[in-house]
């Protein structure tokens, strides 16, 4: 093990130059981030499972890696001489815990644990959480985030680095896009409390951050910190309705939470029906329910410099 090491310690790192694998890069953040790899001057291969000449999201100088993030062998294989892994894979709708599974844990523990093997010497692992990692105990998938978390911090060995995010949303969302249209036409359907708090962040900021952590080098290791756009304290319901329709009035419709938990048993069972994966469930109420969900810049800031540069008034206008 000892000499497959020696073979791959040949990265350049004193340029900053690194050899990077992007997991998720053909998703809706993993295109901000590809981006963002590319201008900072990485060579950049994305893991994909399309099997078509140039997958359907990959930009051009980024080079496609085919395969499954069930198959230790493709994966050893794509994480193989890299400097860096950036984990932007995960899974957001699902009826239960096994349906989060395979991306959101499994997915980490086999990444993180082939590139503590073949990767370069020092290679690292930047992890995209989810804020909902900090409270494991409200949601299917707010518990495989944080046991995602764990999968990465248990690997001995390797370098690593995790962001949790808040509500993201930009060019090519869809669920976000969804409630600030309905804002926008006048409707703003509430969950839990008229008082609730909330933090987003804009993938544009998101994806910077990720260079900026790249660039931190050791002193974002072992780090886990949260990030925002820069409104202290988050917003309420009466600034993001602001922040889309300006000073004009929303109607607030107020959805009981007994309600929301009957349509998302309801949705369960159609998905069940009609095998599609769920995204209202109990679990995602329980989340839309909670008091508020804050998040603090000031780690980041501190370790890497990071700043937001996207409100949430400059990032709707910029969609709707």
């Amino acid at each position: 093990m000892v000499a497959l090491r020696l073979l791959v310690e040949t990265a350049d790192t004193s340029t900053g130059k690194l050899r990077i694998l992007l997991t998720g890069g053909t998703g809706f953040i993993g295109q901000h981030v590809q981006k963002y790899l590319l201008s900072a001057g990485h060579d950049v291969k994305v893991f994909v499972r399309q099997k078509s000449p140039r997958p359907l999201g990959l930009m051009l100088g980024c080079v496609p890696v085919f395969g499954d993030l069930n198959d230790q062998d493709s994966v050893r294989e794509a994480v193989t001489d890299c400097d860096l892994v950036v984990y932007c894979a995960g899974t957001v709708k699902g009826a239960e815990l096994k349906d989060f599974t395979d991306a959101n844990i499994s997915g980490v523990k086999r990444f993180a644990s082939a590139l503590s093997l073949v990767g370069s010497t020092n290679a690292r692992f930047l992890l995209l959480s989810s804020l909902a990692a900090s409270r494991p105990h409200v949601s299917d998938y707010a518990q495989s985030k944080y046991l995602g978390e764990q999968a990465l911090k248990g690997t001995a060995g390797l370098r690593w680095s995790i962001l949790r995010p808040p509500a993201v949303y930009g060019l090519g969302d869809t669920e976000m896009l969804k409630i600030f249209r309905l804002i926008r036409i006048g409707i703003a359907p509430l969950i839990g409390s008229s008082n609730q708090m909330l933090s987003f962040l804009h993938a544009e900021d998101l994806a910077r951050s990720i260079i900026c952590t790249i660039d931190a080098g050791d002193d974002m290791n072992r780090c886990c910190v949260d990030l925002h756009d820069g409104q202290l304290g988050g917003y309420s319901w009466s600034d993001i309705i602001k922040a889309v329709r300006g000073n004009s009035i929303a109607l607030r419709l107020p959805i009981p939470r007994q309600v929301a938990n009957i349509l998302a048993a309801l949705n369960r069972k159609m998905a069940e029906r009609l095998h599609y994966a769920p995204m209202l469930t109990e679990g995602k109420v329980r989340e839309l329910s909670q008091q508020e969900w804050i998040c603090d810049n000031s780690r980041i800031t501190e370790k890497t410099g990071w700043t937001p540069r996207i409100d949430l008034i400059e990032g709707v206008r910029q969609l709707v």
